[in-house]
């Protein structure tokens, strides 16, 4: 694990303690160990390549940002890579009221609300259809783009 610590901390150098990754690795499995022999690839974790369920994931562009929101993981991490900034909090029940989840937490130093509606929502680049469109106000500033809910199909054109 040395080596691929090495690693994220290189690539991912403002990471925070904890924060999960995907990393995909050739090895031997041994009876009481796994012997990494080369890591292929490692990448932010996102709804496309993470097997821990998560609750949603809320994308937008211009400027590109993801917020990843799991109470499995006891997390809500909204990520500007723009910056290369990972703001980390804590997760907080929602909020159900008619067709719009809210979502609102803060840190030591920073506050956020997420409000899902459930309505179709595409993000104007990639050329996908999800269930969600999300409006986040993370310390005042208002970010806008779309989300999907662990377990439902992506959708293409």
């Amino acid at each position: 694990t040395n080596s691929i610590d090495t690693l994220i901390a290189t690539k991912f150098p403002l990471g925070y303690a904890e924060q999960a990754v995907f990393v995909e690795v050739n090895g031997i499995a041994q009876p009481k160990d796994f012997v990494i022999k080369e890591i292929i690839k490692i990448e932010h974790k996102n709804f496309r390549n993470t097997c821990i369920a998560y609750d949603f994931w809320c994308m937008g562009t211009e400027p590109f940002w993801t917020i990843q929101i799991s109470q499995k993981e006891n997390l809500i991490d909204f990520y500007d890579p723009m910056a290369q900034k990972t703001y980390h909090f804590k997760y907080n029940e929602p909020l159900l009221e008619k067709n719009i989840i809210t979502y609102k937490t803060k840190n030591e130093t920073d506050n956020i609300r997420i409000q899902l509606k459930n309505e179709p929502c595409s993000d104007g680049m990639s050329e996908t259809n999800f269930n969600y469109s999300a409006e986040i106000n993370l310390n005042g500033n208002t970010f806008r783009g779309c989300a999907i809910k662990f377990g439902e199909p992506i959708q293409t054109n």
